[in-house]
């Protein structure tokens, strides 16, 4: 599954660890799943392809969105390469 990363601030539990982030970028999840965060509590997670980390923490979920790839394909048909314009010829 692709994600978008809607919330790229330091955690209060990792700190720098967290500003690996971008907001914005659309990341694979590499796993999915219920983390201890210790004194933080548990919450959903997402471990991420593009970014290897230490300790192989994840990321809560809450920090992302789901990528809507319908939406993607609608805007990569508008980038395809326009045909050259035919001028008319009076």
């Amino acid at each position: 599954m692709r994600v978008v990363c809607v919330d790229a601030s330091p955690g209060r539990e990792y700190g720098e660890w967290f500003d690996r982030l971008v907001k914005g970028k659309i990341y694979t999840v590499r796993k999915s799943g219920d983390f201890d965060y210790g004194g933080n509590g548990i919450a959903y997670s997402f471990w991420l392809e593009e970014v290897q980390r230490s300790k192989d923490s994840p990321y809560a979920a809450w920090r992302f969105r789901p990528l809507d790839e319908t939406r993607l394909d609608q805007f990569r048909v508008h980038l395809k390469t326009v045909p050259k314009r035919v001028e008319e010829r009076v």
